[in-house]
């Protein structure tokens, strides 16, 4: 989930998301905006039940605060990613339907030069500084330019990788589904990309070289369910049944914690960095057992 103040959005299994207009002084509820696709993006009946089918989850939500529609959200479901735009602006509570035409369904990555679709199970997106998008499915990760190609933006536009042999996407994992769970990205520009089966890759910011890490050399499994990096360049590796992994690239340092530490549970279903914690640092994890922060050096 992400949102503005007094505006958040959650992504859900049944629609494609529910936007939550909320009081930020108390944390009151005080409309709810289910969002569906309807006839007003797609007037072909055929099309429309096909596209309704497909928006019956989001795994993963992220939000442009700074965008030229002000404000868009970003939703990756199991089958590509949508756009709703116009975070910051005022909505009457019900279903988002007519009338709401900022609402972009859907795009997919493209790999082999287009010739080959992308795009099934997006459970990794992430926002670069310039405001464009990266995200991750079960094949690729794909380059989405959208604040930096300003207010006009195709979302449905692939942008070429500079030295890269397909236009748009990285095979981070070749041979084998990348399955990626995670996105996150450093000061330099390069990308941590957590596989749910591959374990860890980090891209070397302009020719994106990757190196690997997975059970077998550092990471507790190769089973990863998230990634973010700290502005001290701290990466923090969420697993589905290992606890979390700490990367200090600075020192090359890796520091485990589980339920020894204090954990809820070693099984980590995302992991969340607060910027702008109090404290200088939070930490949060969501775990099958509740959710867990790390405030500490």
């Amino acid at each position: 989930a992400g949102g503005l103040p007094g505006h958040v959005v959650v992504g859900n299994i049944g629609y494609i998301a529910d936007r939550l207009d909320v009081d930020p002084s108390s944390g009151a509820v005080q409309s709810v905006v289910g969002l569906q696709v309807t006839a007003t993006q797609q007037s072909d009946p055929t099309e429309l039940a096909e596209q309704q089918e497909r928006e019956v989850a989001s795994w993963k939500v992220v939000l442009d605060l700074n965008g030229t529609y002000n404000g868009t959200a970003y939703m990756g479901g199991w089958h590509g990613t949508s756009a709703f735009h116009s975070m910051g602006s005022s909505r009457a509570s019900g279903i988002c339907g007519a009338g709401c035409g900022d609402y972009e369904e859907h795009i997919h990555g493209f790999y082999n030069g287009g010739t080959q679709p992308g795009g099934r199970d997006v459970h990794a997106l992430a926002i670069t500084p310039e405001g464009d998008l990266r995200m991750g499915d079960a094949d690729v990760i794909s380059f989405v330019p959208q604040r930096s190609a300003g207010p006009d933006a195709d979302f449905f536009q692939p942008v070429a990788i500079p030295g890269q042999p397909d236009a748009s996407a990285l095979d981070v994992f070749p041979g084998v589904s990348d399955n990626t769970y995670g996105l996150a990205l450093d000061k330099a520009g390069g990308i941590y990309v957590a596989s749910y089966g591959n374990g860890l890759a980090y891209l070397v910011p302009g020719s994106y070289a990757p190196t690997y890490w997975s059970a077998a050399d550092k990471l507790p499994q190769n089973y990863l369910t998230g990634v973010a990096v700290e502005d001290s360049g701290d990466v923090w590796i969420a697993t589905a049944t290992a606890g979390v992994a700490r990367y200090q690239p600075s020192t090359a340092t890796w520091v485990y914690y589980t339920t020894a530490s204090g954990l809820p549970s070693n099984d980590i279903r995302a992991v969340y960095l607060d910027k702008y914690a109090a404290a200088g640092r939070g930490v949060y994890f969501a775990t099958d057992d509740g959710v867990a922060v790390y405030t500490g050096p």
